[in-house]
């Protein structure tokens, strides 16, 4: 009982000091990440786009990748005559694994590589989905389709890698910058997970990802308000979507680390939202 209520206050705290919808304690851990990442300001363009916005397109794309994953993954909607209702979860395979695997330690290394010069920390994927979504009543939260925070500190990042070009009918991500975010929180009731749904005349600078397929998006989703939007009928998005985590508890430079049995499940095609 009393476990509860001290989970309670560190929420409360989180909101009332740092108009947060993390608890207190995560917030004071995000103060010394921000100071460990302003100091790499000057030498690094993509931290300071980050602690701006909480968010950037890294300047590189990758559409031989893109190609050859989409070879493999319309086949398993194609052979098995697949209809989506709503989402559908690619199975990735061995063939797949191999594939990713191979992309993000050569070809995507230099992605990385900034992460790791933001933060000055070993980099870890701790989680990859794939998935397509397709359009569903709007009413109803399907596939992290309302605006919401993550919960976690902001050493984690979330990338959103483009399978395809993007535009408005094809469902894209939606991000509202960290300031705004941060100050619809302070002038909005949010539930425990931070659903919300923001007036028109509330948000003008909302950020939807219509770049090319091969585009990388980085997002700090903790202090970002972001969503899928819903596809329009007879529309479709593929995404590949890349959770990471920079930290010192681990001493090793293969990004794949955590990949092995203990966390396979979650590792491919687990939850990756809190």
């Amino acid at each position: 009982m009393l476990s509860k209520f001290f989970v309670y206050i560190d929420l409360i705290l989180g909101r009332i000091i740092f108009s947060s919808l993390l608890p207190f304690s995560y917030c004071l851990i995000n103060k010394k990440i921000d100071k460990k990442i302003n100091k790499k300001l000057k030498t690094s363009n993509y931290s300071t786009i980050l602690q701006k916005k909480g968010f950037f397109i890294f300047n590189k794309k990758y559409e031989k990748f893109a190609d050859n994953l989409n070879l493999i993954i319309k086949k398993q909607i194609f052979e098995n005559n697949i209809k989506v209702k709503d989402v559908f979860y690619y199975e990735i395979n061995d063939e797949i694994k191999l594939l990713i695997r191979d992309f993000l330690n050569k070809e995507a290394k230099d992605l990385f590589e900034e992460i790791y010069n933001i933060f000055g920390l070993n980099i870890f994927i701790t989680n990859i989905i794939l998935r397509r979504t397709v359009n569903i009543n709007s009413s109803k939260e399907i596939y992290n389709n309302f605006f919401h925070f993550d919960k976690h500190t902001k050493n984690h990042m979330k990338i959103f890698f483009n399978l395809h070009d993007m535009n408005k009918d094809n469902g894209p991500t939606k991000i509202i910058p960290k300031l705004l975010s941060k100050r619809l929180l302070k002038n909005n009731f949010f539930n425990r997970r931070g659903n919300y749904v923001p007036k028109e005349n509330e948000v003008n600078d909302i950020y939807k990802n219509k770049e090319k397929k091969g585009s990388f998006i980085v997002c700090n989703t903790t202090e970002c308000l972001h969503a899928a939007s819903i596809p329009k009928n007879n529309n479709f998005r593929d995404i590949l979507t890349i959770t990471t985590i920079a930290t010192p508890m681990i001493n090793s430079n293969n990004i794949f680390f955590l990949d092995n049995k203990e966390n396979e499940e979650y590792f491919w095609n687990g939850d990756s939202s809190l």
